[in-house]
């Protein structure tokens, strides 16, 4: 069974999500990076609170994970360690995407934790979008949105770049 296919709670309480996150600070300070100068963590985790109905936060402003500067831009970048893109995580960046088009020292996408390798791949959100757009397929997680519906997701062949 994998992770997404598990309860949402069960996943939180035994903290999956949390490793690609982890590695990705040190990935940064691997590279140099300064937390708080060139890079911050800027969306939250559920792991790090409790707070009720924080995630009406989280679905109405549109924060990245993380801000990263880095080859004289700034990145505005989801985590993932899960090819599975939510769609609300596609508009999420969509939206980033379309408010970041206008500077070209921005650039909105995901880096992509590949467990099995143990390394972060770049992805820029046109090719996010172009294999969103190639891909037909809707796959759902197991608990439903906040206004019952299906979570849908699309999964994308982000471990074959």
């Amino acid at each position: 069974m994998e992770q997404s296919d598990r309860p949402y709670h069960d996943r939180v309480a035994d903290e999956v999500g949390k490793e690609p996150e982890d590695m990705f600070e040190l990935y940064l300070k691997q590279l140099g990076l300064v937390k708080n100068q060139t890079w911050m963590k800027t969306g939250t985790s559920p792991w790090e609170h409790t707070m009720p109905l924080f995630w009406f936060y989280t679905f109405i402003v549109i924060n990245p994970d993380y801000l990263v500067y880095i080859q004289n831009e700034l990145r505005l970048c989801e985590v993932k360690g899960t090819t599975k893109l939510k769609l609300d995580d596609y508009q999420k960046l969509y939206q980033m995407y379309q408010k970041a088009k206008q500077f070209k020292q921005v650039d909105v996408g995901i880096y992509y934790y590949n467990s099995f390798y143990k390394g972060f791949k770049w992805i820029p959100f046109v090719e996010i979008q172009k294999m969103w757009n190639d891909m037909e397929h809707w796959g759902t997680y197991p608990e439903k949105d906040f206004q019952g519906n299906d979570k849908l997701f699309k999964q994308l062949p982000f471990n074959r770049l």
